[in-house]
């Protein structure tokens, strides 16, 4: 309410400002009436920055501020009507004798204008007396200052609108992210304002998680998505992004061969153990039994919604019972390997070694032990295997690893435990248990001799990795060998190396680390290195004495630590009998434990070599479904065994369970899991919008979260924070937590969150921009409001409170901009290149803003909706919402006095037909301050000669109406801005073009000339003199094909060459040339331009010329032209060379052009930035795009009736939108577009073959949209039936088909689409199989009434709207 008194008082204030010459006569009366509005501005300010807790002044308080409002906008128009009758400009300008005796007639006019105003602002004077001690005998204070009520900031505004209108236009901020809003679908360039749907969401995440694996990864690594409901579309979500086809033209990697989708709770008991053997099994299990789609997707069990408990039991049972004898099987075959014969000879080794410790210790000799020697001097390669496991088992029993006495105490004692050396110790392990029992020595000793030689060669670093990367190849092929012709072949199990040096880390080391031995090379080798220095600075007496020393102290703690704790602890010396029989227990206990060990592994390695057999050499990418019944804590050991796949395998998991940081442990490393929900996307683009502010003490991203939940499960809520994040991304953390708290002590109903959610971003808006909210509550609920429409009458209403028009406008245009990216007003209508030309106001805030215009009288309450979006919001008509506009034209012309309204909005009124053209005279008698005038799409055929009357009007819009061209010759009007004219009619010749005012050259105001034309052909002076508008930004001109037009038009865009933005030239004489391949274009260079125009953005130029003026216009410095139209010419190979050089093109517009080639060639390198397409009516057989050529194109509009062809539309990257209206009954230039798997919206209309359609549709990866409107298909009335796993990605169906008769959907069809408009010709069967369908409507009257129960019974309960039947 501040912002609207506020917003009149400093408009009264302006003109009596800037009028202070004429109102002398008036002076006494005008200065106290301007002294008593500035302290009552200043007053509205001080409330403006004093709103109470609420947000809203008590009663009394808004009544006095409306009182203000309304006594400064009658102090108002009383002050213009007298400017209007004492400004003697207009007589000025008059030609003729009129210029001579103006001052006359205007002395006269002005002493009964000054008596006039004189008596009425006397009145006013008294009025606004009383209005000031109205405030003080009512006790209208200024309430106490609340923090939580502060004047936003600025800040608001800091998000720059991108401007629709080329006059205008402010450089457009680059959009960073998508934002989110659920029905109204967008694609390519639009994608500012289409939502990120949450599929394209866990989407974009995956390729991003998939985008940091490096190509050269053995291990399988992991990502968490946590989903409330992973059904089977959810899952395949994984597979569609990431395995081949489906992965985008731009990735680099190969891609997953195929998809394993794992449906665990499906298989699995709740009360058995889940570990790597059984999910290892449900993997093999998928691969056997599990369908081989086309696509590379395996999918085994899934819930069954008619099986009861018992049934389900049974089912997993025999599940569990096929496992268990699969495992048998892997059980049999590791009983002929005969392992526990060859542990058991590593044991009898150990003790054998340790006995002989003992006999070397009781004889007190410094016996050298060459291996050990050998062992510190050159590394564990030449120690026995069994010596290394003793003094492994020595090592747990110190109670302390060998590792960390290194680090505590002298690093030169021990061995170090690092991983370089488990792994070493694994391949012994590993080719003692590989080899037969009659060879094991042999191999031993031939591997230690290579070694050594390797080793004195001075090669041994370089040797020891090319060792490596052998026995990595040689273990591949021996599993190649091993798994055998068919998986029933149950052949030796060979472990890798990996897997003997898991189960040594286990068993001597007690750990179970998450890094496996490949991430933790990197930390070994720095000890690796030091021990390495550490042993070349040694000599070797000193290592021989070091060794005993090392095996005196190990048996002393050895002995020590196995004494009884009952008695005394006994000096040095040799173990009795029952010491020793507890180290042979603690091998024997070590030995066991490395038998399970193995057991398992070898478990584990069998079924892994039947998963590879069944891969048949595919890298997969296994999806996982688990719940709760799965052990966070044991998914690194099933990581690690799917990483013996060894072919780049990596896991998804989707996960049931609630808990964020739980789901971290499936994740590999510290990647943060993928929350698959409303609250998880719009978390994420919250993170995105506020990233620059991470680095700030009083960041606390926990907040944005806690909001989120709150506004669960209302995608509104989220949205609307969102999007006020985005306009003002710095908020402190005092803001975010209390209104947090706000949320959380509200009521949970969506009308009181949404309502809380609105007032939070709407309390935000600067007041100007408030004001230009609440306007839009004047036009009914989801009515489209064009831009330029809503603007201007902004502009002239004075809602923008700046001082001259230009100004007016931009700020018009950052408001604009400000309510589509806070999501309070929608995009309807998107431009070529990206801009919002029309946007419509949703339900919620239509009601919001509604109830709040209301409360502070901003609207009048007696109009409807249909009324009041015709008039100025303050103006004080007797109508009532019954009465149609007739009645008020009716009343105007019986009234004497002027109306003070200054909007008259008459677009589409049907009531000036026949006598009624009168209403247009009274309307220029009567309404003499009318700024904006608008009679499109009205029946008027003349405009009066009273127009002239309407001296303040700045919009003239007479465009899509049947004016006589000669109605506009007398028109002189000195503040006119725009003037439109015009009619959507291509085949009209002139196409509703109207006269250059004679008296244009005074017209200097003029920024917008549309469709206008010489008087005569032979006088040309007035199409010269527009080039003295040099505040004209944008030109309409229709001209004749003469040399003598062209030189002066010519002329006059070189004088406009700095201000002109858009200019449109149409030749009268535009016929379309009948051409052939000899047609040649006639020549350009007679005339030429003076000047270029410098900041020209838009061209359109439509006839053929005696010259091509596209070369003439387009030459020189220009780099700014964005949007091309040309039509009704001829067009070659040269002319698209001119177009190709264009740095900053990114529309391109062709309309009945006839090519002189009959093809279209984009070649490679050329046309960098186009976006945008069309070609409609031309003669073209063949459009062809080289690779490289367009790569930014994003939308391409075809029309024509002619046989016609694409080539290369697979190569452009960015394609994702097209249209067709044609007639292509062969399927031929549909079928150009099979490649072209980027589309994610198309839009039919014409004739197609059904079959081949369809087929083409259907397998669109990435469709999003499908628009069919009046489309046939094989020329008759016919069914489309949507099958099984079709249109998988469909999110919005548009059907306006009359030779459509029924759309059917069967089960598992398009399982993503969430919206279906459709007329009513055709009928709708199957909807309940949608599983997230959430809005239907209708364009019609009545929905058949099986439809209705089908919608009643559906799961999600989706809304039902009509719309006005097309």
């Amino acid at each position: 309410m501040t912002e609207l008194a506020a917003g009149a008082v400093s408009s009264l204030l302006l003109v009596i400002r800037n009028e202070t010459v004429l109102l002398r006569g008036v002076q006494g009366d005008v200065q106290f009436i301007k002294e008593e509005m500035e302290s009552m501005n200043s007053f509205l300010a001080h409330l403006a920055r004093s709103v109470p807790p609420g947000g809203e002044h008590n009663e009394q308080v808004r009544t006095w501020m409306n009182q203000v409002r309304l006594l400064a906008q009658d102090c108002n128009s009383c002050i213009d009507l007298y400017l209007y009758r004492g400004n003697p400009d207009i007589h000025r300008a008059k030609g003729r004798l009129r210029r001579h005796l103006w001052w006359v007639y205007w002395f006269l006019r002005k002493m009964i204008a000054q008596h006039r105003a004189a008596v009425q602002l006397r009145q006013l004077k008294d009025r606004a007396r009383d209005v000031g001690e109205r405030r003080l005998r009512y006790g209208v204070e200024v309430p106490g200052k609340s923090a939580a009520g502060q004047s936003p900031s600025a800040a608001a505004g800091s998000c720059a609108a991108a401007d629709e209108e080329e006059e205008y236009q402010d450089e457009d901020q680059a959009v960073k992210i998508q934002l989110v809003v659920p029905i109204t679908h967008y694609y390519g360039r639009r994608s500012f304002f289409e939502p990120r749907t949450l599929d394209d969401y866990v989407k974009a995440k995956l390729l991003e998680w998939v985008y940091e694996i490096k190509l050269d990864a053995v291990e399988t690594l992991s990502i968490a998505i946590v989903t409330p409901d992973a059904d089977k579309h959810v899952l395949a979500l994984a597979h569609e992004t990431l395995v081949v086809p489906y992965l985008p033209p731009t990735y680099e990697r190969n891609g997953y061969g195929c998809g394993i989708l794992v449906n665990i709770p499906a298989m699995h008991h709740d009360f058995l153990p889940l570990g790597p053997e059984e999910v290892l099994y449900y993997i093999l299990r998928v691969l056997k039994h599990g369908k081989n789609q086309s696509q590379g997707i395996y999918h085994g069990e899934w819930e069954e919604k008619n099986l009861d408990s018992w049934q389900n039991f049974k089912k997993k049972l025999g599940i569990h019972y096929k496992k268990e004898m699969e495992l048998q099987k892997i059980r049999r075959s590791i009983e002929k390997m005969k392992i526990y014969e060859k542990l058991n000879k590593i044991k009898s080794d150990i003790k054998d070694k340790v006995k002989s410790d003992i006999e070397a210790l009781a004889a007190h000799q410094q016996k050298d032990d060459q291996q050990l020697l050998l062992g510190l001097k050159k590394g564990v390669e030449d120690i026995d295997l069994s010596v290394l496991l003793k003094l492994l088992i020595q090592s747990g029993a110190t109670g302390t690893s060998q590792l960390d006495q290194v680090k505590n105490n002298d690093m030169h004692k021990l061995l170090a435990w690092d991983d370089g050396n488990i792994l070493k110790i694994a391949k012994k392990l590993k080719d003692h248990m590989n080899a037969e029992e009659k060879t094991m020595e042999l191999n031993g000793e031939q591997i230690g001799a290579k070694e050594e030689t390797a080793k004195q060669t001075g090669e041994a670093g370089e040797a020891e990795e090319k060792k490596e990367r052998e026995e990595e190849i040689e273990e591949g092929k021996a599993e190649q060998d091993c798994t055998g012709e068919n998986d029933d072949d149950n052949g030796p199990i060979r472990l890798r190396k990996v897997q003997y040096a898991q189960i040594i880390q286990e068993v001597f080391l007690n750990t179970s680390r998450r890094e496996p031995l490949q991430a933790q090379q990197q930390d070994s080798s720095v000890t690796k290195q030091a021990t390495k220095t550490m042993m070349a600075t040694l000599d070797e007496e000193r290592i021989k004495q070091m060794t005993h020393e090392i095996k005196l102290e190990v048996l002393r703690e050895l002995q020590e630590s196995k004494q009884d704790k009952n008695q005394a602890i006994r000096k040095p010396g040799i173990p009795d009998q029952n010491q020793l029989a507890e180290i042979f227990e603690e091998v024997e206990h070590k030995i066991e434990e490395i038998k399970q060990g193995l057991e398992e592994q070898m478990r584990i390695k069998g079924i892994v070599d039947k998963i590879i057999y069944h891969l048949e050499g595919k890298c997969p990418l296994v999806i996982l479904k688990v719940d709760r019944m799965m052990d966070v804590s044991r998914w690194e050991e099933i990581r690690k065994a799917l990483s013996l796949l060894k072919c780049s395998a990596d896991a998804v998991i989707f996960t049931t369970t609630e808990s964020i940081q739980e789901a971290k442990g499936y994740c590999y490393q510290t990647r943060e899991p993928i929350d698959y929900s409303l609250v998880g996307l719009y978390y994420d683009t919250v993170l995105e919008l506020t990233s620059k502010q991470k680095n700030e003490d009083n960041y606390n991203p926990q907040v944005f979260r806690d909001i989120l939940e709150e506004c669960e499960p209302h995608e509104f809520c989220m949205k609307i924070f969102t999007h006020a994040l985005y306009a003002n991304p710095k908020r402190s953390n005092v803001e975010l937590t209390k209104f947090y708290g706000t949320l959380k002590a509200s009521e949970k109903s969506f009308d009181i969150m949404a309502k809380k959610m609105f007032m939070y971003s709407y309390n935000d808006l600067p007041k100007e921009y408030k004001s230009c909210l609440l306007y839009l509550a004047i036009f009914t609920k989801g009515q489209k409001i064009r831009r330029s429409t809503l603007i201007e009458r902004w502009v002239v209403e004075g809602l923008t409170l700046e001082e001259d028009w230009a100004s007016s406008m931009r700020q018009a245009h950052r408001c604009f901009g400000m309510l589509i990216h806070r999501w309070l007003v929608y995009p309807a209508d998107i431009s070529a290149n990206g801009k919002v030309k029309s946007c419509l106001v949703g339900d919620l805030v239509h009601g919001f803003i509604t109830t709040i215009a209301r409360k502070q009288h901003f609207v009048e309450t007696r109009l409807s909706h249909h009324l009041a979006r015709h008039f100025s919001i303050f103006n004080d008509l007797k109508l009532r919402s019954s009465d149609r506009i007739d009645k008020f034209f009716e009343g105007l012309s019986k009234s004497s006095q002027v109306s003070p309204l200054k909007v008259l909005d008459l677009k589409g009124c049907r009531c000036f037909g026949g006598k009624n053209q009168r209403y247009l005279k009274d309307i220029c008698t009567k309404m003499l301050l009318l700024k904006y005038l608008s009679l499109r799409g009205t029946y008027i055929t003349q405009l009066p000669r009273e127009i002239n009357y309407l001296r303040e009007l700045e919009v003239l819009d007479i465009r899509q109406t049947k004016v006589a061209p000669s109605a506009t010759a007398n028109i002189l009007l000195l503040k006119l801005k725009r003037l439109l004219a015009g009619d959507i009619d291509m085949s009209s010749s002139d196409f509703g073009s109207v006269q250059i005012p004679h008296r244009i050259d005074k017209m200097d105001n003029i920024e917008v000339l549309s469709n206008v034309k010489a008087p005569r052909s032979n006088d040309l002076k007035h199409l010269k003199h527009i080039g003295k508008l040099w505040q004209l930004r944008k030109l309409g001109v229709v001209i004749n094909n003469k040399d003598t037009h062209l030189k002066i038009l010519l002329h006059t865009i070189s004088d406009l060459h700095e201000c002109l933005r858009s200019l449109s030239i149409t030749l009268s004489v535009a016929t379309p040339h009948e051409g052939t391949s000899s047609v040649e274009l006639p020549p350009y260079n007679v005339f030429h331009l003076e000047h270029h125009p410098k900041i020209l953005e838009s061209l359109s130029i439509s006839g053929t010329t005696l010259m091509s003026l596209l070369p003439v216009i387009t030459k020189g410095d220009n780099d700014k032209l964005a949007k091309v139209t040309l039509s009704r010419t001829l067009l070659n190979e040269d002319g698209m060379d001119i177009l190709a050089k264009l740095p900053k093109l990114q529309c391109v517009r062709l309309r009945h052009i006839t090519f002189t080639e009959h093809m279209l060639n984009f070649k490679k390198g050329e046309f960098r930035c186009l976006k945008y397409l069309l070609v409609e009516d031309s003669d073209l057989t063949n459009i062809t795009f080289e690779d490289g050529a367009a790569h930014e194109l994003e939308k391409i509009v075809l029309s024509s009736t002619s046989t016609m062809s694409v080539s290369g539309a697979g190569k452009l990257p960015k394609l994702e939108e097209l249209e067709l209206n044609i007639s292509d009954s062969g399927g031929r230039l549909l079928s150009s577009f099979d490649n072209a798997k980027q589309i994610a919206k198309l839009t039919l209309r014409g004739a197609f073959p059904k079959q081949d359609a369809l087929k083409v549709l259907a397998k669109k990866p990435n469709l999003r949209c499908l628009v069919l409107m009046d489309v046939s298909f094989d020329g008759t009335h016919n069914e489309i039936t949507l099958g099984k796993d079709e249109f998988i990605w469909l999110n919005l169906l548009v059907v306006d088909c009359s030779s459509t008769a029924k759309i059917v959907f069967t089960n598992g069809s398009a399982p993503r689409l969430e919206k279906i408009t459709w007329s009513s010709a055709t009928s709708l069967s199957g909807i309940d199989n949608l599983p997230r369908l959430k809005e239907l409507e209708f364009k019609g009257i009545s929905v058949p009434k099986e439809l209705k129960e089908t919608i009643k019974k559906h799961q999600n309960k989706p809304s039902l709207k009509y719309g006005a039947e097309t």
